[in-house]
This record gives structure tokens, C-alpha cells and sequence, in this order.
């Protein structure tokens, strides 16, 4: 009865090791994903690089053409994420309600009814609306870096390097984008929405100073 006992006591302290070394890992990982989530530019520069090195890869040895499509395809995907409008299904039945009008970004009233004079009045402030987005800058950057990770892991293994007419794909891709961008562009114009912030601005501020 004794070695069963202490092979499942050795069995327990293996499985507490490992997830203490699991939560250390998730810890870590954390604590530099919190650190470099301010550094916008240095980000944006590394996965530059890691976009460079993977597309050069591919043009270099001429290999994992599917590779490169899925993943082109996916870095589309996350792009119309990035200029989605958060929650857009509501959006568009609301506007569709309203039967027209701005979603996003707007004032705090109808954009009809601001004029000048009320501008100037002292206790009339409008405030800019940030847009929101169906998926943030940071969440952006980390899809596409860990994308690219797992595109260069894939490039390491013959066996993916399936044999395709690649002028192909690239027509394949080419159509897909246009057909992508075409819709999000008239979602953009039939809603009225702006997918890029120019910081927080109130005009009452501007009024005050005038004065």
C-alpha cells in the first residue's frame, strides 16, 4: 500500500512544479507584455522586421507559397478588425432605426445643431467621442507578431512547402482585398465613421480662451 501512496505523492508534487512554473512563465510573460504596451513605435518597428525577414524567406528560397497566402489572409482579417467600429451589428441597427445620422465619432449632440453662436457660448462644450474599435492597436500588433512567429516556425518544415501555382494566389489574394476593402469603404461612407482617433478635443476650451 506504501508504493502506491508515494508514487502518487511524487506524481502531485511533479504536477505542482510544473504548474508553479507555468504561473512563473504567465507572469513573466505579462509583466513584459505591460512593459512594452507603451512603447508604440519600438513595437510596430520589431514586427517591421519580423514582417521583412518572413517575406523575404519566401521570395528568396521560393518556398511555402500556402504559408504565405494564409497568412497574408489573415493579417487582412486583423486589419478589418482594426478598423471595425466595436459592436458594429448594433451600430448598424441603431443607424438603420434612426434612418441615417453619425455613429462614430460624434459630439454630444446632433452635429445639425452646433453652429457657431453656440460654440461661443461659454457653457456649451462639445466633446469628441473616441472611436472604438473591435480590436485595439495592442491587441493588433500581438495578433500579427504571433502570426508571423508561427508563419516563420511553419517555413522550418519541407512538408508544409506544398507545390502551387503561386500567380495564382496572388490573384487569389488580390481580388479578396479589394472585394474587402471595397465593402469596408462603403460601411465607412454609409455610416459615417472615421476609423482613426486625432486625439480628445473640446471646443468649449477654445471658446474660454477666445473670451
Amino acid at each position: 500500500m506504501t508504493e502506491p501512496l508515494r508514487d502518487n505523492s511524487a506524481f502531485s508534487a511533479s504536477v505542482v512544479r510544473l504548474q508553479n512554473r507555468l504561473a512563473f512563465f504567465q507572469r513573466g510573460r505579462q509583466a513584459i507584455l505591460d512593459y512594452i504596451s507603451t512603447h508604440i513605435v519600438l513595437r510596430w518597428i520589431y514586427f517591421v522586421i519580423l514582417f521583412y525577414i518572413f517575406w523575404y524567406r519566401v521570395i528568396a528560397y521560393a518556398s511555402h507559397f500556402v504559408i504565405a497566402y494564409m497568412y497574408a489572409v489573415y493579417a487582412l482579417n486583423s486589419v478589418i478588425r482594426f478598423l471595425t467600429p466595436l459592436d458594429f451589428q448594433d451600430l448598424c441597427a441603431a443607424h438603420e432605426a434612426a434612418h441615417g445620422g453619425t455613429i462614430l465619432p460624434s459630439s454630444e449632440g446632433n452635429r445639425t445643431e452646433i453652429t457657431l453662436e453656440k460654440m461661443r457660448h461659454p457653457d456649451t462644450v462639445y466633446e469628441f467621442r473616441p472611436f472604438l474599435r473591435d480590436m485595439n492597436e495592442f491587441t493588433f500588433w500581438l495578433c500579427l507578431v504571433r502570426a508571423t512567429y508561427v508563419a516563420l516556425f511553419c517555413m522550418l518544415f519541407d512538408a508544409l512547402d506544398v507545390p502551387v501555382f503561386w500567380p495564382l494566389l496572388v490573384v487569389y489574394f488580390v481580388g479578396l482585398f479589394a472585394l474587402t476593402m471595397r465593402e469596408q469603404l462603403e460601411n465607412m461612407i454609409k455610416y459615417k465613421y472615421v476609423p482613426f482617433n486625432i486625439g480628445k478635443r473640446t471646443y468649449g476650451s477654445i471658446t474660454r480662451q477666445a473670451r
